[in-house]
């Protein structure tokens, strides 16, 4: 679905915080399987039939990672050998955690004979902090950090409700029901929020959403019609729910978001030959919306490598490819991409007064923009997208992380300030 319109729904009114602009091409929602399903076929149709090239596996998850050997074991007894490991499997990667694993035997049996260490302490000096209790692991040649964030949520897969635009977006706040006592006082609401993604046959997928520290207890021990009815009483704009689809939430885990930085993109040389791409590199925890997009620009610049080395004929020292080379090249113009958008995540952290200085100077850019002469004198000829929101120049170009994160490098730093950090 192409659609650019957001509404916020707060206090029994609707606010319309986006629309769809004529100069400018609207976002793309696209719905998880529908992705994952034009891409297997599309594999199929390509690689499928050329002497078993493509091999697809669907019933069989991945459980663990030789990286030595290069070997991906499946459930069910099953096990694939590889001269590449790709890690594109999220932000609980079992090939990030493989490689974190590798790398921590590494430095204990450099520390067992007594060889110099690198100095970590200066890396660890330049890493980028995140609020957390969680500490990250501190790797001579790898490092990886993660912070799990306090929302959780559910899905809601239903029809689209006939009271919402169908070609919007839609924020709606409201109560999911009553909570948990605390220390002897009466249950009290749980404030929420639905956020309601519509697609092309009518239907959507909401995430209904609460923070961590106050579960809404009522509405995830009801029954499916006692769901629908919370729903519908603190959400009066979305209506009711089917019963069907809250007995497919209520049957859900609850889940939630972490943020996850990598200190590279690839496996040292010492442990094998892997790469991460995506969510299990530079997971930001979905509040930009970057997960598929930086995902698939991890992908195209893996697949134009991995062009260029069969056209230059880049071998190693077998018969194959070159793989450790490719690793590398592919990290070494990756990495900063995936450093870049978490930077630009800090940005939604500005303390107080930059915060409201960054409000107006996002404003006051954006009407400059609209002014033909002047935004052209300001910021070339592209005005309309340098004069844009950051989420909008993120979302609705091709230009690099690195180069709109370079743009907003003064607030990234005022943001960073209040960490006591600096960024990678």
């Amino acid at each position: 679905l192409e659609s650019d319109n957001f509404l916020l729904h707060v206090f029994g009114r609707k606010f319309r915080l986006r629309s769809q602009k004529a100069d400018v091409p609207p976002s793309l929602l696209i719905g998880r399987k529908a992705l994952c399903k034009a891409l297997a076929t599309e594999l199929v149709r390509k690689y499928g039939q050329r002497g078993g090239r493509l091999d697809l596996s669907f019933d069989s998850a991945p459980s663990s990672v030789d990286l030595g050997n290069g070997v991906l074991y499946l459930s069910k007894g099953k096990f694939a050998v590889a001269d590449l490991i790709v890690g594109a499997d999220g932000m609980n990667s079992i090939v990030r955690e493989a490689i974190v694993e590798a790398v921590e035997k590494q430095e204990k049996k450099t520390e067992a004979t007594g060889e110099e260490e690198p100095d970590t302490e200066q890396r660890v000096r330049e890493a980028m902090r995140f609020s957390s209790k969680e500490t990250g692991k501190v790797l001579s040649e790898f490092r990886r950090e993660t912070s799990t964030l306090s929302g959780r949520w559910r899905v809601l897969h239903d029809n689209m409700p006939t009271s919402l635009d169908a070609d919007a977006v839609h924020l709606l706040t409201g109560t999911l029901g009553q909570g948990r006592e605390k220390e002897g006082k009466k249950k009290t609401p749980v404030s929420g929020g639905l956020f309601v993604i519509p697609a092309r046959d009518g239907t959507c997928s909401v995430l209904v959403n609460w923070r961590e520290s106050n579960p809404p207890v009522e509405l995830l021990s009801s029954t499916p019609s006692e769901f629908c009815d919370i729903i519908e009483t603190g959400f009066k704009a979305f209506g009711r729910p089917s019963e069907e689809a809250a007995k497919r939430v209520l049957s859900q885990r609850n889940q939630f978001a972490q943020v996850v930085y990598c200190s590279s993109m690839m496996a040292p040389q010492a442990v094998g030959t892997a790469v991460l791409i995506g969510d299990a590199a530079h997971a930001t925890g979905g509040s930009q919306g970057q997960g598929a997009n930086s995902a698939a620009l991890d992908c195209m610049a893996f697949g134009e490598l991995l062009d260029k080395f069969r056209a230059e004929g880049l071998h190693g020292s077998g018969k194959g490819l070159d793989f450790q080379r490719l690793a590398s090249e592919f990290s070494a113009r990756q990495t900063k991409e995936g450093h870049a958008l978490l930077q630009l995540l800090q940005v939604e952290s500005l303390p107080f007064p930059w915060s409201i200085l960054f409000f107006f100077r996002e404003a006051f850019r954006s009407v400059i923009s609209k002014v033909p002469v002047l935004g052209k004198a300001v910021f070339g000829r592209d005005a309309a997208l340098w004069g844009s929101s950051k989420q909008l120049k993120m979302s609705q170009s091709l230009v690099p992380y690195s180069e709109i994160a370079e743009s907003y490098r003064f607030w990234i730093r005022r943001a960073l300030e209040r960490r006591g950090s600096q960024a990678p």
